[in-house]
């Protein structure tokens, strides 16, 4: 699944715009040009592939996503439609295009423009239940507001893997699903104590995990007190909920993506994480981190996740350093 080209109508602050999406892709503009903007249209395009889903919620345009105008003094500001959300890409292999729309005040986000990636959805999501050992692509949206917890909200219990469609769950606010992804690393060391070697899954995604910082040397998970350990060059063994923000930040997305991945496709067992196709949204790539990590952020996510698109915003020249001038959406103010 990748996203072509988008084109948007009286949404927030667009009147109307469009442009080219490349693999990867880099948003990039000053404070207030509208790039988390275009973010949450890209989430709405990217989660109409959950149309054709029975149990996971795509994102619909809400009223505050209505352009308004005439905030001038002793004025009331007025909404604008219709409100366009249009989509060129691919999805499932085959070349589509879709639309979403509110028409007007008080109508609701419509689907009758959509019906192609709807019908696409509710096939993969047949095949999957039957037991067909198709490829599912990943989607998921790490906004602005993103923040791993410096400690786990809930109880770790251990998860069997169920359902594939699990790796969607929260698509809309990864952070959520960090006690799902704590029991699921439970299950995979308690499987890996059972079996006596640890599963090939497993080591995968600890993989990932690893090679997304230069200061994480290994990750191991203490299944007896319920941790995720990692081996640091400059302060030697620190737990998950020890590492400073931008380093939780980035390894707790890693982590998720990863996971994500594993349970959408597990036919390709480890191979899962470079198998596994679709669109990855990250509003301000440069969170919290340092220097080190910005500069090679992208990069990163390109080896460890080779088949997913990246669509992400920043402001940081140092990101925008390592991508082509050709995969950079450049936003001049509102």
């Amino acid at each position: 699944m990748k996203i072509q080209r988008i084109e948007i109508q009286n949404f927030r602050g667009f009147d109307h715009f469009t442009c080219d999406l490349t693999d990867p892709c880099l948003i990039v503009g000053n404070k207030g040009s509208g790039k988390t903007s275009l973010m949450e249209a890209l989430a709405i395009a990217a989660g109409s592939l959950f149309l054709g889903f029975s149990d996971i919620p795509s994102r619909n345009i809400h009223k505050e996503d209505v352009r308004r105008i005439g905030n001038e003094p002793g004025k009331v500001p007025t909404s604008q439609y219709p409100v366009e959300i249009c989509c060129q890409g691919i999805v499932n292999g085959q070349e589509i295009d879709w639309k979403r729309t509110i028409e007007k005040e008080n109508s609701r986000t419509t689907m009758k423009d959509a019906k192609k990636i709807q019908t696409i959805g509710q096939q993969i999501q047949k095949q999957s239940s039957a037991g067909k050992e198709i490829l599912l692509p990943i989607v998921a949206y790490y906004s602005a507001d993103r923040f791993w917890p410096n400690k786990l909200l809930k109880q770790v219990t251990i998860d069997k893997p169920g359902s594939r469609s699990k790796g969607y769950v929260n698509w809309l606010n990864p952070p959520a699903n960090t006690t799902k992804l704590w029991n699921w690393l439970s299950w995979m060391e308690f499987s890996a104590r059972d079996k006596g070697k640890p599963l090939e899954i497993f080591i995968a995604v600890k993989k990932a995990i690893a090679d997304c910082s230069d200061n994480v040397q290994e990750v191991t998970y203490d299944f007896n007190e319920n941790e995720l350990l990692f081996q640091t060059r400059d302060r030697g063994m620190q737990t998950f909920w020890m590492l400073n923000d931008g380093d939780r930040n980035l390894v707790g997305m890693v982590a998720d993506i990863a996971y994500r991945c594993v349970n959408l496709n597990p036919q390709f067992n480890a191979e899962a994480i470079e198998q596994t196709p679709g669109v990855v949204l990250i509003d301000d790539l440069e969170l919290r981190l340092d220097s080190a990590l910005e500069k090679n952020i992208m990069n990163k996510l390109r080896q460890i996740f080779p088949m997913i698109q990246f669509i992400g915003t920043t402001q940081s020249p140092l990101i925008t350093e390592e991508i082509e001038p050709q995969q950079i959406v450049n936003l001049k103010s509102l």
